[in-house]
């Protein structure tokens, strides 16, 4: 019976762990302290869009003994906000990391960072992300990872958007993907952390190609632009002859894309 109950008592502490883990705010270094040396990311983006940034710290194996296993596993999720440096361009980004942070004693060193690209674009907004991974020389060892498997410090990404209307609404609306645009890359890098003090990793994200609706089947393309069919969703084709309806961009209602015109207006 006591040994049921200190297993219950251990089960409700670990929950609660988790769950105070998983909500546990992004902070900047203001709240930490930094190390002097550091990493830098350099990100070029299309016009229309903003890049977030954040880095996860954890501690290195076999440090920290003296803090407790729940202390520890909080520790591992140290998700820390990157602020953007001074640009001249409202389309370029620059985000100084630091290499390590210390946390009430313990070192933490740098073992991802998350970009997050955003468009925002009428009627809310679409994002995709990019994941950096920092590999030590002992994880390396460990799983014998070659030089050649390595990201490069040059990563280019072609973005594409796909438009489409809301069942809710009809508001027009984009989704947005990037993908290496070199089927050699690895669309998430993994970088050798001892090799990365000092050095800046450069992102390029750039617009390739026109729109497409997300569901060629139920746009028609005009010589005015695209136009969507009454009805068209992703298990619909466009009628013989098409029947058109109308939708939102903003606060305007539309019937072709990207124009914006009203072609059948009563």
């Amino acid at each position: 019976m006591l040994l049921l109950m200190e297993f219950r008592v251990r089960f409700i502490l670990f929950i609660s762990i988790i769950l105070s883990g998983c909500a546990m705010p992004a902070s900047h270094f203001k709240d930490l302290n930094p190390s002097n040396v550091h990493y830098r990311i350099f990100a070029s983006v299309p016009e229309g869009h903003t890049l977030e940034a954040s880095t996860i710290y954890k501690p290195v194996n076999g440090e920290c003994p003296e803090h407790s296993e729940a202390f520890d596993w909080e520790l591992s999720r140290k998700r820390v906000e990157l602020h953007r440096e001074k640009s001249g361009s409202k389309n370029e980004y620059m985000f100084k990391i630091p290499m390590n942070i210390l946390v009430m004693g313990c070192q933490l060193n740098a073992a991802s960072s998350h970009l997050t690209l955003k468009l925002n674009y009428g009627y809310g907004s679409t994002q995709d992300t990019e994941d950096l991974y920092f590999i030590s020389e002992q994880e390396r060892r460990e799983a014998k990872v070659q030089d050649e498997q390595l990201g490069s410090l040059n990563q280019v990404r072609l973005c594409s958007h796909e438009f489409y209307v809301t069942r809710l609404g009809s508001h027009l609306k984009k989704s947005l993907s990037c993908a290496t645009s070199d089927n050699g890359r690895v669309h998430s890098p993994i970088f050798a952390f001892e090799e990365l003090g000092g050095e800046t990793i450069t992102y390029l994200f750039s617009k390739g190609g026109e729109d497409e609706p997300s569901s060629p089947r139920s746009w028609v393309r005009t010589a005015a632009g695209y136009r969507p069919c009454v009805g068209g969703d992703y298990n619909s084709f466009c009628k013989d002859p098409p029947e058109f309806k109308r939708f939102k961009m903003g606060e305007r209602q539309c019937d072709i894309y990207p124009g914006c015109s009203l072609q059948d207006q009563p």
